[in-house]
């Protein structure tokens, strides 16, 4: 069990997809970030891994866009508070 004026932080894309998991949270915020944004964090991070741009935009159209409207974005509804533009440093 617990006790009251306990903190706990849980953080993951699909977290507030998990009902049992969000019905317990006193507070859900969603960090929404913008999809140029999401693109330009995916191109830096495979670039350094070695992969090519064209295969990087493609992974990012047919997989990575489609999954976070269908699943990701939904998320909102059960947030209490949503964060628009946010970007990691």
């Amino acid at each position: 069990m617990i006790e009251s004026g306990e903190l706990i932080l849980v953080e993951g894309r699909m977290v507030l997809n998990i009902k049992e998991l969000w019905e317990l949270m006193d507070l859900k915020i969603f960090l929404d970030t913008d999809s140029d944004i999401m693109l330009s964090w995916k191109i830096f991070k495979e670039i350094g891994r070695g992969k090519v741009l064209e295969d990087i935009i493609e992974e990012y159209l047919t997989i990575d866009k489609v999954f976070n409207e269908k699943f990701v974005l939904s998320q909102k509804a059960q947030a209490n508070m949503v964060v628009f533009n946010f970007q990691q440093e």
